[in-house]
């Protein structure tokens, strides 16, 4: 029941080992295994075995009959074969792995081999494209659809940009040539134009000079490129204009100025300057363009008219110191007249004579006040002046004048602080007795103002109104001589034309500028500044402070 054949049959030293195996197979462990050997141990139980067949139908397994042992079964299970089979079926697997490895690895190299070759030609068609070849194509590749895809998709852009190019050189060929031929025909005017034309760099030596300059030295320019002004020719003005050249490299501003000309043996000239910066792309200054015209003739011709000008007004000053006497005399002889028995006929002439008298009287003293500030004869007598008394002058002179057209008549001055201003007295109410006129006159309904604001060191004076207004075109020429808005005709009864172009001297003699903004249909205002007196606005506020 124990295997006694099994020993029997074997040798001791197997004996020996078997018990060993035996000793470690047992019901309680009925399963053993070591590096050589498996062994499996089953008991055998008897069993009470049932008659009748119903038991089992029941469901009942036999019952053990308890403790009856009645042997066991060994099975004992030699490894090796087992190991054998192992490596058997290892080296099997591991040789068809090789082989399906050996298959896939020859597949992926043929295959490789043909994209890599593809995709060194697409390579060698993109350097040979991007070295400037446009005419490069790639040949289709229809085994694989993504690399024939690409090459289409590289030959369509290379044909694009192809084309695109090809119109781009014939652009730019064109553009070239014409900026070639304007090149050409600027530099015809400017080799052959008048004008002088040099550029400075930045030590203020010339780079460049036209013929026009060049020509005015013996050795051309040889003499001039390469050295400053200080340097050649020389001569008071080089340090004049090398310190404007500077100022411009320093600032970056044109600059625009007159120059007198000396040259060596040449008549004393003067030259009209114009210098402009010129920058490179980042906005850097690298030069200075310097044009420069002859203005001796012009200049010359301004001091002659300057010279005639000036005779006409101190003619027209001694001529109209004259004419008032026997001007005088004729008014007298007019009012005698009127004292005498006239007839009716008589009286109507003696009127409309009286009338021509008193127009002629008003443009000759038109006339002498601008032949006077034409000749300088009339000096400004500055002096200090309050805004309060210039302000009781026009309210004493104008409300009436506004008040018979049904106007209303404004004035806004300074009234917490007593401002005073340093000028002639004089002119300022020559000035203002024309603006203030002119604005009652073309005002037909609404509002004339007069203000004076400070603004800084100057009182600003204005003279606002709601008439006809002034065009864009007629503002240019308000305040020329014998110039009337809305009077074509020149109807003598609507004034002489004169009194703006007198304000317009009397402001300059003043040492200021007088502006007109206007709107047809809306109104106008003029305007000018004049200086305060620092002094005697001090000495008002002091006064001022102490009443309170």
């Amino acid at each position: 029941a124990y295997g006694k054949p099994l020993i029997n049959e074997t040798s001791r030293k197997d004996e020996l080992q078997f018990k060993k195996l035996l000793d470690k197979a047992n019901a309680a462990n009925p399963l053993y295994q070591d590096d050589n050997f498996l062994i499996l141990y089953q008991p055998i139980i008897a069993s009470e075995v049932k008659l009748n067949d119903l038991d089992y139908e029941s469901g009942l397994a036999p019952a053990p009959i308890p403790g009856k042992q009645l042997g066991a079964v060994i099975i004992e299970v030699s490894k090796q074969h087992l190991i054998t089979k192992k490596h058997e079926i290892l080296l099997f697997s591991l040789a068809f792995t090789l082989l399906i490895f050996l298959a896939a690895l020859r597949l992926a190299l043929w295959t490789a081999r043909g994209i890599t070759r593809s995709v060194k030609g697409m390579s060698e068609a993109m350097s040979s494209f991007g070295a400037g070849k446009l005419g490069t194509r790639i040949m289709p590749q229809p085994k694989v659809r993504e690399l024939s895809e690409l090459a289409k998709g590289f030959n369509q852009m290379a044909g694009q940009i192809q084309h695109n190019q090809a119109q781009l050189e014939t652009a730019v060929k064109e553009r070239t040539a014409k900026l070639a031929a304007s090149e050409a025909e600027l530099r015809t005017l400017i080799e052959n134009s008048p004008t002088t034309i040099v550029r400075y760099d930045q030590n203020l030596r010339r780079i460049y000079v036209n013929p026009a300059l060049s020509d005015l030295f013996k050795d051309g320019k040889n003499a001039l490129l390469g050295k400053k002004p200080s340097e050649f020719p020389g001569g008071p003005e080089s340090a004049f204009l090398e310190a404007r050249i500077r100022k411009v490299f320093l600032t970056g501003s044109d600059m625009h100025f007159e120059m007198q000309w000396h040259r060596k043996g040449v008549k004393e000239g003067y030259r009209d300057i114009r210098l402009k910066a010129e920058r490179d792309s980042s906005g850097n200054i690298i030069s200075v363009l310097a044009v420069g015209a002859d203005i001796t003739e012009l200049n010359e011709s301004r001091e002659e008219l300057r010279r005639k000008e000036l005779a006409k007004s101190r003619f027209l000053a001694a001529a109209g110191h004259d004419l008032r006497q026997p001007l005088a005399a004729a008014n007298l002889f007019i009012d005698a007249l009127k004292l005498t028995e006239l007839s009716p006929a008589q009286d109507k002439v003696v009127q409309k004579l009286d009338q021509s008298m008193s127009n002629f009287n008003e443009l000759l003293e038109a006339l002498l006040n601008i032949s006077r500030l034409d000749a300088g004869t009339i000096k400004p007598e500055n002096s200090a002046i309050y805004l309060s008394d210039i302000r009781d002058w026009l309210e004493q002179n104008f409300v009436t004048m506004a008040r018979n057209k049904q106007l209303d008549f404004r004035l806004h001055f300074p009234e917490r602080a007593t401002l005073v201003i340093y000028s002639d007295i004089d002119l300022i109410k020559s000035v203002l007795m024309n603006l203030v006129s002119n604005a009652i006159k073309y005002t037909s309904s609404g509002t004339v103002l007069v203000s004076a604001r400070q603004r800084g060191h100057d009182v600003l004076f204005q003279v606002w109104d709601t008439g006809i207004g002034i065009s864009d075109e007629q503002i240019g020429h308000i305040f020329d001589e014998f110039y009337q808005v809305d009077n074509p005709q020149r109807d003598r009864s609507r004034g002489l034309g004169l009194g703006l172009a007198i304000v317009k001297r009397a402001i300059s003699l003043l040492g200021g500028n007088i502006n007109c903004r206007s709107r047809p249909s809306h109104g106008s205002v003029f305007e000018f500044r004049l200086s305060l007196d620092s002094t005697m606005n001090e000495f008002a506020l002091q006064s001022v402070a102490s009443h309170k």
